[in-house]
């Protein structure tokens, strides 16, 4: 009947239940939500066979292709997964790096978020002038060129994630 009334969703799940196995198992909240960090609660998977499961703690590093490693007790022995994160695999970008030393090129001088881009290519801009502001941990820096000459490249747009050394603008020095 769910194919007859609803065939796109029907194929959805039928998919995803190919893919992923039997998802009756596990109450809605687990399934949607997930679990709380240190709780603990059981999955019957057929009858006589009941798995514990506690969570523990997600790792705090997450790769350049945004897996995450997370842990948690299965019946009591400690495991250890890697799960794709898809927030983290969306906010990460990789970035060129500023070379040091090199003055036309601009680095972020912490990790944080994007807040104001000051300057577009073409724009002449003098030693000290502000070519962006980042915001980390609710504080503001204003990053400065070193020098003068005109804006070769910007490399950020307001609310991109970047870390520390990251190339904010290249410019051309005169």
């Amino acid at each position: 009947m769910s194919v007859a009334m609803y065939p796109h969703v029907a194929k959805e799940f039928l998919k995803f239940k190919e893919q992923y196995g039997p998802v009756d198992k596990l109450e809605t909240r687990h399934f949607l939500v997930g679990p709380e960090m240190g709780e603990e609660f059981e999955v019957t998977i057929e009858k006589g066979k009941t798995l514990t499961i506690k969570t523990l703690t997600p790792g705090i590093e997450v790769t350049e292709d945004g897996m995450r490693e997370v842990n948690f007790e299965l019946n009591g022995q400690k495991r250890t997964v890697m799960i794709k994160d898809e927030a983290a695999a969306t906010s990460t970008t990789r970035r060129m790096k500023a070379v040091s030393g090199q003055d036309d090129h601009i680095g972020a001088p912490m990790k944080g978020d994007v807040v104001v881009v000051k300057v577009v290519p073409g724009d002449t801009v003098e030693a000290g002038q502000v070519v962006a502001v980042i915001s980390a941990m609710k504080m503001e820096m204003a990053v400065q060129s070193n020098v003068s000459g005109v804006v070769r490249a910007t490399h950020v747009a307001v609310g991109d994630k970047i870390d520390s050394q990251d190339l904010l603008v290249e410019i051309e020095t005169e």
